[in-house]
């Protein structure tokens, strides 16, 4: 997998690499939203927090593959 050496941050968000350890039920619940997978090839899946950190893992696994997520900045 391609990375960033350093994650991108400003006053409210910051953007990094996802991790499995990042799929959460808020982020399953985004996952099954038709609104959100509207333009997303994953909107031909069905998700389990088990298959998201799968999918998660082989974004990770895929050295053409640069899979980052926004995350709140605390």
């Amino acid at each position: 997998m391609r990375s960033l050496k350093h994650p991108i941050s400003g006053k409210l968000v910051s953007l990094r690499v996802l991790q499995p350890q990042d799929v959460s039920a808020a982020y399953l619940s985004w996952m099954q939203d038709p609104q959100v997978l509207q333009f997303l090839e994953a909107r031909h899946s069905t998700f389990t927090i088990a298959s998201l950190k799968q999918y998660v893992q082989e974004r990770l696994d895929d050295a053409t593959s640069l899979f980052l997520g926004i995350f709140w900045n605390a």
